[in-house]
């Protein structure tokens, strides 16, 4: 990275009074820290870093992980000199936690260990991705941005985890679906069950709704409706099990025995729900427009992944004993009504995130809003399973268009019925004739399709 940028980065995390004017920019941000030239050059040997050392670079960590994007598209400008930013992919092998010093000084870190390549390495981290601390998950492959301490020494910044595949009960299904979209897995940790959206949650919050633009909803559905019968096989009627479990383990089997995704978990079991991926239906009865600050052109965590607007719907399930579920999309199907008396009886599938703090029109027993909590989750839109009564003349001319298109269908087909031959009737036995490899890749390549493939090639 270039210096000034760096110097710039550092200095935005200290008090402007802590550094000194200089000539050598990264000296006066060392000195805004209590390096010195002598001590940085200490990185660079092979004697044991100091407790002090230690904390002072966790330190600086952690001032600049909101900065790790910056970093990253700077490292390859980067030289080696101790406290030169890198990014890294690495495989993850183990992680320990210690702390530097004793008493009331001491920091608490981890020690992480892993290969870039056949390179073994040694990183210094304020924090990793919960799931690599449970037994079974590593090893993982994952990128780090980080300052390089000595050749094999990382202090690491900010991780990047993208898991290729579910390992229940630490990674969820839906968790490898958001990986596979680009979404840092890790970063769902940041998420707080219970009130609204705290600013530590803005980032994985809208980098899950830009990474819906990449899928459709019906594939969403596709994918739920696949994974439920793995979803359904982790829970079991464990009779050592606390009776509260037991009763939500046989909900839950009972629900998912009818092919149906159970709105229980989300309200009682929320953060080892985080991150999966559910299929819901019901009624919608408010849908709202939410313009973000990048809809206003401002500086925001919104603008840097591209939404400036999504739509809060509370959707009413039959399980779900008249308390609503937030499903937070990224577009309405056209003609979809806003408002907050509405009737519209949608499916959707979206990645669960929290529970989410509102407010009810109810007395609580001092007199205010009586507080609730209600799953959140994150989709790409509801899709809808028949006109709302109150929609207006939209509706009309949707269905109309639809059924004439239907029509239309319809007489082609009759037409080339009629106009069959022999020929036709070999190509229909051959396309049936496709070998199972091949029917798998067309598979993965349906699940790439656009939504105008999704809407044609399978309804709601």
């Amino acid at each position: 990275m270039p210096r000034p940028l760096l110097t710039l980065l550092i200095l935005a995390a200290w008090p402007a009074s802590a550094a000194r004017a200089t000539d050598d920019p990264m000296s006066a941000v060392l000195d805004a820290v209590g390096w010195t030239s002598e001590r940085r050059a200490g990185l660079a040997s092979d004697q044991p870093l100091t407790a002090t050392d230690t904390r002072d670079l966790l330190l600086l960590a952690d001032r600049l992980q909101r900065f790790a994007p910056q970093i990253r598209a700077d490292t390859a400008a980067a030289g080696k000199q101790p406290l030169d930013p890198v990014e890294m992919q690495v495989q993850v092998i183990s992680t320990e936690q210690l702390q530097s010093g004793d008493g009331a000084t001491a920091t608490p870190y981890l020690r992480v260990t892993a290969n870039e390549g056949d390179r073994p390495l040694t990183l210094l981290a304020n924090d990793v991705p919960d799931a690599w601390l449970a037994p079974g998950v590593l090893p993982q492959q994952a990128e780090v941005v980080g300052l390089r301490i000595r050749d094999g020494a990382v202090v690491a910044i900010a991780w990047r985890w993208l898991p290729e595949v579910a390992r229940y009960p630490h990674v969820n299904f839906g968790e490898s679906v958001l990986a596979s979209l680009g979404v840092d897995v890790g970063s769902l940790d940041r998420f707080v069950d219970g009130g609204r959206l705290q600013a530590v949650e803005s980032a994985p919050f809208y980098a899950t709704l830009a990474a819906m633009r990449q899928i459709g909803p019906h594939q969403l559905v596709r994918f739920a409706r696949g994974n439920l019968p793995t979803f359904a096989a982790q829970w079991t009627d464990d009779p050592a099990a606390p009776p509260r479990e037991r009763a939500l383990a046989r909900e839950v089997m009972t629900i998912a025995e009818e092919g149906r995704y159970p709105i229980a978990p989300l309200f009682n079991d929320a953060l080892n729900q985080r991150g999966e991926l559910y299929l819901l239906e019901g009624v919608a009865r408010r849908a709202v427009a939410i313009e973000t600050a990048a809809g206003a052109g401002a500086r925001s965590v919104s603008a840097e992944h591209g939404v400036d607007r999504y739509y809060e719907i509370e959707l009413f399930t039959d399980d779900s004993r008249n308390l609503p579920v937030v499903f937070c999309a990224l577009e309405l199907p056209p003609g979809f009504p806003l408002g907050d008396k509405i009737e519209v009886p949608v499916r959707a599938a979206g990645f669960s995130l929290k529970r989410w703090g509102y407010h009810t029109r109810r007395q609580s027993p001092d007199g205010g809003d009586k507080p609730q909590l209600a799953p959140l989750l994150i989709g790409r839109a509801p899709i809808v399973l028949s006109a709302p009564a109150d929609a207006g003349a939209a509706w009309g001319v949707i269905v109309g268009l639809s059924f004439a298109a239907a029509v239309a269908a319809v007489w082609v087909v009759v037409w080339r019925v009629n106009r069959s031959d022999a020929a036709f009737e070999r190509a229909v036995r051959e396309r049936a004739a496709v070998p199972a490899d091949q029917l798998s890749r067309l598979g993965e390549l349906d699940g790439l399709s656009t939504d105008a493939a999704d809407r044609q090639n399978e309804g709601p």
